[in-house]
């Protein structure tokens, strides 16, 4: 699944957030890095978290990435300054009944 493969399929233009989100229009790359496996010299994500921080409509961002990968085996991208591992641990907490944060 490309970069814009999963922004499409989450039809985040139907969003009424989204229009006013900081990170609209910005490279997406910046979201969803090319990551080699392996060490990392930097945090492939740091950017993306740096803007997901300021962000108002964070946990909006971060539910939906949630709800929309519910049934996905593999994970894409910072969405709600949250990395594909980092949701993955909350969603296993929450199938154990544990709410995180």
């Amino acid at each position: 699944m490309g970069t814009h493969a999963i922004v499409k399929d989450l039809e985040m233009s139907k969003l009424g957030w989204w229009d006013n989100a900081p990170c609209k229009g910005m490279d997406g790359k910046i979201f969803f890095p090319d990551i080699a496996r392996g060490y990392q010299e930097t945090d492939p994500y740091k950017e993306a978290k740096r803007v997901c921080g300021f962000c108002k409509y964070r946990n909006q961002c971060f539910e939906l990435a949630m709800e929309a990968e519910v049934h996905e085996i593999v994970r894409f991208g910072v969405f709600g300054g949250r990395t594909p591992r980092e949701r993955l641990a909350i969603q296993r907490l929450r199938n154990k009944g544990i709410e995180s944060e």
